[in-house]
């Protein structure tokens, strides 16, 4: 049996308890996994479960680094501003949508607190973060990401890089 992490969380709830929450698991077959990323399933006789397990695990990993690069990549290129938030601490659910090259063609803010100045500033960080990197496995190229990105509001201590100058 296989798991599927269900990300998307009730409208109702605040957005601290979205960030606190577990993801929710459900039994989807291997088949529908693959199909999620337009994966062709050819059953093979002589696979094993071992060898599907182990295939699936070499997957689930490959997304994983594929994931990590393109968070990277976009948290390299985002200047926070250093407005205060009113929640303590930042956070956005974002809707991703690439071409095959990785271009960002839409950019699409599902969840977010803090104030307009955040939302753009992770905006344009997403927009300079393109051409997302490619995977290293073509197979787990997907058109449509969705990523949460977390901050925390400005202070002395924090990384000088990651906020916008103090003289814009």
């Amino acid at each position: 049996m296989e798991l599927e992490i269900i990300e998307d969380v009730a409208p109702s709830i605040t957005t601290e308890e979205a960030e606190n929450s577990t993801p929710t698991l459900r039994p989807v077959s291997l088949k529908a996994a693959l199909a999620a990323f337009n994966i062709p399933f050819v059953p093979d006789p002589d696979y094993t479960e071992t060898d599907l397990g182990n295939a699936e695990a070499a997957r689930s990993a490959l997304v994983g680094i594929y994931m990590g690069q393109i968070d990277a990549r976009i948290e390299r290129a985002w200047r926070r501003p250093r407005t205060p938030i009113d929640e303590g601490r930042f956070f956005c659910r974002v809707r991703i949508e690439q071409n095959s090259r990785g271009d960002v063609k839409e950019i699409t803010l599902e969840r977010c607190n803090g104030d307009v100045s955040w939302q753009v500033s992770l905006v344009h960080a997403i927009h300079a973060a393109s051409p997302l990197p490619a995977p290293s496995d073509p197979r787990v190229f997907t058109r449509v990401i969705r990523m949460g990105f977390r901050s925390e509001p400005y202070s002395a201590q924090a990384l000088q890089d990651a906020y916008e100058s103090a003289h814009q």
